[in-house]
């Protein structure tokens, strides 16, 4: 009887193994549900944590994209071609344009060019206030562009700071500001000229002691702006129209190499900053009878 008792019970726990409830199946990720979640993220809302851990399921669920193959949205490739800086591009071309910063090879200015150059750079002096000549008065050099400028003038600064060199009446002021590109700073009423303005004034200076504009510059999304040298020529016309907003010669640097910031930006900067610097040349002719210079 006692062994019978047993067999029953050993049956039973057998039996019932097959009739212990599994684990309920989670449902297949609705994306649509995911992505509905993340937008209301996105705007602001507040998400539960059971629907913030419905999105990293999703994350988790969602199949990587086919070998190949470019996610939308995901950020062009870094610039990894072989580059031949404008200066050293002689007289090889691009696209149908010649190396040297003023053509055929060229990375001299023409004298014409120079000489006008060198004439506006002897009227620099310390100036008062009013813009007259002063023994204490200041020379106010200031920096005209984007992001890229800023940063690379504010470490300037902090640069110059160190010199024991530098003249106690040179005072430098970081204009440039983050996302203000050419287009912007050609727009006179923008309010880029407002910023530009007060941090003058807490520089210690008046407008009229700025004499020296330092420019570095590029247009947002040059492919929209047509292929090269479209896009160049309209960087020109917003490098010659924010001159008009200054009244003193500026330095124009070359640009470096900014492929790698994608084309919202960086576009064919590599050569280009050189070709508007020649491309302006027809401005300082007209402006200070510079030669062509190619």
């Amino acid at each position: 009887m006692k062994r019978l008792r047993l067999l029953s019970l050993a049956t039973f726990a057998t039996i019932a193994l097959f009739f212990v409830p599994s684990p309920a199946q989670e449902a297949p990720v609705d994306f649509e549900k995911a992505g509905q979640i993340m937008a209301r993220a996105r705007n602001g809302e507040i998400v539960s944590a059971a629907d913030r851990a419905y999105i990293e399921r999703a994350k988790q669920a969602k199949p990587p994209p086919p070998a190949g193959k470019k996610t939308p949205g995901a950020p062009p490739p870094k610039w990894t071609q072989p580059l031949t800086p404008l200066p050293e591009l002689g007289t090889a071309t691009y696209k149908t344009e010649d190396g040297g910063l003023y053509g055929g090879g060229r990375n001299t200015p023409p004298a014409a060019h120079l000489a006008a150059a060198m004439g506006e750079t002897l009227k620099i002096r310390p100036l008062d206030t009013a813009g007259h000549p002063a023994s204490d008065g200041k020379i106010g050099l200031l920096s005209v562009g984007m992001s890229n400028t800023t940063q690379e003038f504010s470490r300037f600064i902090s640069e110059v700071a160190r010199d024991p060199q530098k003249s106690s009446r040179v005072v430098l002021v970081d204009g440039a500001q983050g996302g203000q590109t050419g287009a912007r700073w050609a727009d006179a009423s923008a309010p880029l000229w407002t910023q530009v303005d007060e941090r003058i004034a807490r520089a210690g200076l008046a407008a009229s002691q700025v004499q020296v504009a330092w420019m570095k510059q590029a247009e947002a999304g040059p492919a929209r702006l047509g292929d090269f040298p479209k896009h160049t020529d309209v960087l020109r016309e917003n490098l010659v129209t924010t001159l008009g907003h200054l009244t003193d010669l500026p330095f124009l640097p070359e640009r470096n190499f900014a492929g790698s910031v994608g084309a919202h930006l960086g576009g064919e900067t590599r050569p280009r900053r050189g070709w508007v610097r020649r491309r302006l040349t027809g401005f300082f002719r007209d402006n200070f009878g510079a030669g062509s210079g190619g």
